[in-house]
């Protein structure tokens, strides 16, 4: 990726997220089982999509010196990556699947609610009529269901993705 900064000139980066772990169903770097079963009362789909194996996780870390819009840039697209595959996965094995992207600090300790809102925002609104939803979870952040139930904190931040049912 090219950035182009202020001054004019071009520079290459790395990018603002670094892939920590490609897309798998149990990944190794983020501990997601104790929260993924605490979450079953609160997603009536989530047990059956694990067991079929049609939930997957992919794991990025804030780069050092990352610049906020950046990092929204790219957990955008990221975003849409997990959207067409929930999309296309939905047409071939119905509604079940679900793709969660999960947002580590690495070495920011920038707000990841704020980090995930733009691009939260963006991707419900374009995806939406389509039948893709999105969610946003902020580590240690606790919320209430449509029920008003209180959801266990999120032990790190992610946005995941599933058809609408």
């Amino acid at each position: 990726m090219i950035t182009a900064p202020t001054d004019g000139a071009s520079r290459p980066t790395a990018g603002a997220l670094r892939l920590v772990e490609p897309r798998s169903g149990n990944p190794a770097s983020v501990d997601v089982s104790g929260y993924v079963e605490a979450m079953y009362g609160h997603c009536p789909f989530l047990e059956a999509s694990i067991a079929r194996g049609m939930t997957g996780w992919t794991v990025y870390e804030i780069a050092t010196g990352a610049e906020r819009c950046a990092v929204e840039a790219e957990l955008f697209h990221a975003a849409v990556h997990a959207a067409e595959r929930v999309r296309l996965s939905a047409r071939r094995n119905g509604a079940l699947g679900c793709e969660n992207i999960v947002l580590l600090a690495g070495a920011s300790n920038t707000d990841h609610r704020k980090l995930m809102a733009w691009p939260h925002w963006a991707l419900k609104h374009l995806y939406g009529p389509v039948g893709i939803m999105f969610g946003k979870f902020a580590q240690g952040v606790q919320g209430r269901d449509r029920f008003g139930r209180l959801i266990p904190a999120a032990p790190f931040s992610f946005l995941p993705v599933r058809a609408s049912v």
